[in-house]
């Protein structure tokens, strides 16, 4: 096989994907209401729906922070946090493996060597990779730079799964309380509740956190 062709393939993959994304209006789920309408109207299938929009969310342009936060509107906090990691997840695994695999080798290197930060974030993961990803999840979250960019490492597959499963976990359960609250405080009119506020200042500092964290950490300009 052509070394062009496999990306070629993912990129036309990934096209694909969003064009019939766009079709599905997938942005439905950024509405709280249509998205309710779609869920009842698929009755049991609701939840495999929402998962299935949140995975093909983080393979296009979709806010997925926003996809995953609906969770909580639309399901409650247990249920909403369930399906949220499971779809976190899925969708996470799937780009990395569609980079890892689609681009394959010749593909990856030449990635690393176009993006510098690539290559010092290899450096850490092939001495500390399950620590490095835990800890880059619990401040980036499901960023659409780190889930494409670690398929592109040398990082072994379940240490990427494993420490993304745990490392997302604190984001997760801020926008699914987040969602769930925004959800009562459209019905009841009190914005000004502290369950509300808290998990909304909390989620800013955190996505604030993390991006001057990066900032430093890969010295981006």
């Amino acid at each position: 096989m052509h070394p062009l062709l496999r990306p070629a393939l993912v990129v036309a993959a990934i096209i694909g994907l969003a064009l019939t994304a766009r079709f599905m209006e997938v942005d439905r789920f950024l509405e709280v209401e249509a998205a309710r309408r779609l869920i009842e109207t698929h009755d049991r299938l609701g939840p495999v729906l929402f998962i299935a929009v949140c995975v093909g969310g983080m393979l296009i342009n979709v806010p997925e922070s926003l996809l995953l936060a609906a969770g909580g509107a639309l399901f409650g906090f247990g249920p909403g946090l369930a399906y949220g990691w499971l779809a976190s997840v899925i969708g996470t695994t799937t780009t990395f493996l569609l980079v890892r695999y689609g681009f394959g080798r010749e593909g990856r290197e030449a990635l690393v060597r176009r993006f510098g930060f690539l290559g010092r974030l290899d450096e850490r993961l092939s001495r500390h990779g399950f620590r490095t990803v835990f800890l880059m999840r619990t401040v980036l979250f499901v960023a659409p730079p780190l889930n494409w960019g670690m398929g592109a490492t040398s990082v072994p597959l379940r240490s990427y799964v494993a420490g993304t499963a745990l490392g997302v976990l604190p984001g997760l359960l801020l926008v699914t309380l987040l969602g769930r609250e925004l959800a009562v405080a459209e019905t009841n009119g009190d914005w000004t509740n502290p369950a509300l506020l808290v998990p909304a200042l909390l989620f800013a500092l955190m996505l604030v956190g993390g991006a001057l964290l990066a900032r430093r950490a890969f010295h981006v300009p």
